[in-house]
Parts: structure tokens; sequence; C-alpha cells
């Protein structure tokens, strides 16, 4: 049982970073590849329930959508509607008509 004890240790250090990422996710401006990045590891984290589980909930999806409108680009959007899905988040119908005009 050590080994699942390590596993959600590392799990809950990862949720300890959450907050940090979703305000650095919040608050980028004009560097659509670090936008990107960070959303990429938010994703990657996701596959992880337990961390998963904090970001649905911590997840201030207003302000990721509208970092998201402000600095990326089509594949930001993508990246983000996978992430969303990943976390059972649903976009908001302002974001989802966006995307499809891209």
């Amino acid at each position: 049982s050590s080994g699942i004890n390590a596993e959600y240790g590392h799990a809950l250090s990862k949720v300890s970073m959450i907050p940090t990422i979703l305000s650095a996710v919040y608050s980028v401006d004009n560097y659509p590849s670090l936008l990107r990045i960070l959303l990429s590891l938010l994703h990657n984290m996701s596959i992880h329930s337990t961390v998963m589980e904090a970001l649905a909930s911590d997840i201030d999806l207003l302000k990721l959508e509208s970092a998201v409108m402000r600095c990326g680009d089509a594949q930001t959007l993508i990246i983000t509607l996978r992430f969303l899905s990943s976390i059972q988040r649903s976009p908001s119908p302002s974001f989802v008509g966006m995307c499809q005009s891209h």
C-alpha cells in the first residue's frame, strides 16, 4: 500500500500547485505559447482523479476563457476544449461559438 500512498501524496502535491498555475493562466497576456504550455500541463495533471476533482472545483471558467480569448490562437482553443472536457466542465456558449468561427 506504500505505493498507493506515495502516488496519493504526489497527487496532493500537484493539487497544491493548482492555484499557482491557474493564477498564471488567468493573467497570461500576449504569450500564446506560454498559455498553451500551462493548459497542457493542467490537462496532463488532470489525468489523476484527485487532481481532476480539484481542478473541476477550483477553476474559474470565465477567467480561463477570457485569458484564452485574449491571447490564444486556434491551437490553444483546441487544448482548452480538451482540457475542459477532461475535467468535465462545459465551456460557455460564447466560447464554443468563438471556437467554431476559427
